[in-house]
């Protein structure tokens, strides 16, 4: 066994684990409870409340187009680390504020900023670790469907530790920001001290390992990164707006599942927060299967756009009257996270690396390319929400859910229209080395 490649692997997992599992906290926790004591203790209007939100998300989008290339130009280890760090000390800053019993909301909204922007470092910059790593195009999917379920194994994490802390411990939200900021501030450190460096091991295309002092220093702006041989940098575009959409299709789902069913179906809250956990859970599992499949094949649009496009009449049984059953609906929402939130974990961990791999400095534009999709992904989330939220808004008055699910199948279907170019690619040319081949030519 390969151990420096584990610890590697290892490493970057938990460093996106733990910054999602904070995210989760942070949204169930503060977002809840710090508004309300605002709205009770000091009156502030729900539109100065949402400027905290929308100072976090602005922050973070903008962090990932910024961090993703300055973190292919120095080291990402420290930069990651860094972010971890900083980003413990906002969550401590901001309940320390909190049992000060500080009740001015702009004075928050630093805070907010600082946070979104350093947990914008995490994702660019363990994803260009990765890559630098693991370059075996023929286990990519497995290696990097495997990683990505690091994004929602977190938000499962992070709901369960809340509500444990919250229920069984009663502990205050002050309380479970420190908590959280302890093991932000402790893997940063330990992928500070015990990732290796970039003296790396790296497993080549052609199975061989080798030692590389690494290679130069990318050269250029963020745009002439970007400009990849070939068609390849329209392949980053359209698979940046394919993710945008598809961001935008998972947030939705993920926000208003759990209302959904307590608002037209009158289940508990309890048991809508199950349900969308079970959502998570199939998004997990879709990200390895996934992988799984486009390595066997060795094709990757078509194995994500057919699953895409799949999930559209998945969607609509939502509209369709309640067959009375709610284990209808676990079956239901386990499949319908498999295909969204699933293909969007998988668009933004596989899909960048192929891409960087088309360029001569495949490692060293890798956090560029992640950065750059995941924050057009991240507009399309914040985009979706606001959206999503006035559509549902206006239909509350009646219970009718059909224009949110309406809206949410179209964007879903418009996202997989700008895979249709790649798909079309894929189906007149014969993928290089699937791994089914490899597997046959060894028998």
């Amino acid at each position: 066994m390969n151990w420096p490649l584990v610890i590697v692997f290892a490493l970057t997992f938990l460093s996106v684990l733990i910054g999602h599992m904070s995210r989760e906290c942070f949204a169930m926790v503060l977002c809840r409870q710090l508004k309300i004591q605002f709205k009770e203790d000091a009156g502030f209007s729900s539109v100065m409340l949402g400027v905290l939100d929308t100072a976090y998300f602005f922050s973070y989008a903008v962090g990932l187009f910024i961090c993703g290339f300055v973190e292919d130009k120095l080291d990402p280890k420290k930069i990651v680390a860094c972010g971890l760090a900083v980003s413990g000390g906002a969550l401590v800053s901001i309940s320390a504020m909190g049992s000060a019993g500080v009740r001015q909301a702009w004075l928050y909204v630093p805070l907010f900023l600082v946070n979104g922007f350093s947990q914008a470092t995490i994702f660019p910059g363990t994803s260009a670790i990765m890559g630098k790593f693991f370059t075996n195009e023929r286990v990519r999917g497995k290696v990097f469907g495997a990683w990505g379920t690091c994004v929602p194994l977190g938000n499962i994490v992070g709901a369960m530790v809340t509500a444990f802390m919250q229920q069984t411990l009663e502990a205050s939200w002050q309380h479970i920001l420190l908590v959280i900021a302890v093991l932000l501030a402790a893997t940063g450190s330990a992928l500070l001290f015990l990732l290796p460096t970039f003296r790396v091991t790296m497993i080549q295309s052609t199975g061989r390992s080798d030692s590389d002092e690494g290679t130069a220093e990318p050269k250029g702006s963020y745009c002439q990164t970007l400009l990849l041989p070939g068609y390849a940098s329209l392949r980053v575009l359209l698979y940046a707006a394919c993710y945008g959409f598809q961001k935008m299709t998972h947030q939705g789902l993920t926000m208003w599942i759990p209302f959904f069913f307590e608002e037209r179906f009158h289940q508990t809250e309890v048991l809508a927060g199950s349900l969308e956990m079970v959502y998570e859970i199939g998004g997990l599992l879709g990200v390895v299967i996934m992988g799984a499949i486009c390595d066997w094949t060795g094709y990757r649009a078509s194995v994500v756009g057919t699953v895409m496009l799949l999930m559209l009449p998945l969607l609509y049984v939502f509209m369709l009257p309640s067959p009375g059953a709610i284990w209808f609906y676990f079956i239901i929402v386990l499949c319908t996270g498999f295909g969204t939130s699933g293909a969007s974990n998988f668009l933004s961990s596989v899909i960048p690396v192929d891409l960087a791999q088309s360029s001569p400095h495949a490692g060293e534009v890798l956090g560029t390319i992640v950065g750059f999709i995941d924050g057009c992904g991240s507009l399309g989330a914040a985009l979706g929400e606001v959206v999503v939220s006035s559509i549902q808004i206006g239909t509350l008055a009646d219970r009718s859910w059909d224009d949110v699910f309406t809206f949410i199948m179209s964007i879903l279907a418009l996202s997989s229209l700008f895979l249709i170019p790649r798909m079309i690619i894929e189906g007149r040319e014969q993928p290089p080395t699937p791994a089914r081949e490899v597997e046959l030519s060894k028998q």
